[in-house]
C-alpha cells in the first residue's frame, strides 16, 4: 500500500501527490486539504495510509458488492486488506509469511469464530486460489444472501462479498482510530509505512 515517490509528481492518495527533487528534498501535497503533509511524520503517514486504502479499495470494493457479477473482485480487494493490514499491525513484511500473517489477521477479525483449519481452508481456497490461479477453488461460493460474512457448509466456504467488506470496512475503521491513540500500534505501522522507499 506504500507508494514510492518519483522526480515527477505521483498520486500516492487520492489527491496527494508527492514529488522527490534533485537534491533530496520530498514534497508532499494534498490537494483536498491544500497543505503540505510530511513523509516522515506518522500522523501525516496515517493520513495518506486511510486515504489510501478507504478510497482505493474499500468505497470501491462497497460499490462492486451490490452487484454479486463482481462480488469476486469485491473478495479480492477484502483478501488483500486482510494479510496486508495486518503487516502493519506487526511492523513487518509477510514475505515467506503469508499464511501466518492471514490466518492472524483474520482470527483478529472474527475471534475464535474459526478453527485453525477452516483459517487454513480460507487461505489456500480463497485467497490463494484468486491470487495464484486467478479464480477461487472449488469450494467457494459467493452470494449477498448469505446470513454470515463467511461460513462453512459441510465441504462449501460460503462467503458474502457484501457482509464481508463491510466487516473489513469496521476493522478498517477501527484500526485507525488505533493508531491515532494507541502508541505502540502506531510505532509499529511508522516501522513498516513509507512513501519515500
Amino acid at each position: 500500500m506504500s507508494k514510492n515517490i518519483g522526480s515527477e509528481p505521483r498520486n500516492i492518495a487520492p489527491e496527494i501527490t508527492g514529488t522527490l527533487f534533485d537534491d533530496g528534498h520530498i514534497v508532499v501535497y494534498d490537494k483536498r486539504t491544500n497543505r503540505l503533509l510530511d513523509p516522515a511524520n506518522v500522523l501525516d503517514k496515517i493520513a495518506i495510509y486511510e486515504r489510501q486504502v478507504t478510497e482505493w479499495f474499500i468505497k470501491p470494493a462497497i460499490k462492486l458488492s451490490k452487484n454479486i457479477d463482481e462480488g469476486f473482485i469485491c473478495l479480492m480487494i477484502c483478501l488483500s486488506y486482510i494479510e496486508g493490514v495486518e503487516q502493519y499491525r506487526q511492523g513487518k513484511n509477510s514475505k515467506g509469511n503469508s499464511s501466518i500473517f492471514f490466518k492472524s489477521s483474520l482470527n483478529r477479525i472474527y475471534t475464535n469464530v474459526f478453527s485453525n483449519s477452516e483459517l487454513q481452508n480460507i487461505f489456500d481456497e480463497a485467497r490463494n486460489g484468486l491470487f495464484h490461479d486467478g479464480m477461487s477453488r472449488g469450494s467457494v461460493i459467493i452470494s449477498n444472501t448469505y446470513a454470515k460474512s463467511i461460513e462453512f457448509n459441510s465441504d462449501e466456504l460460503l462467503i458474502n462479498p457484501q457482509m464481508l467488506i463491510a466487516d473489513i470496512k469496521q476493522d478498517f475503521e477501527s484500526y485507525i482510530q488505533e493508531l491515532y491513540t494507541v502508541e505502540e500500534s502506531r510505532k509499529l505501522f511508522d516501522k513498516l509505512f513509507s512513501v519515500t522507499k
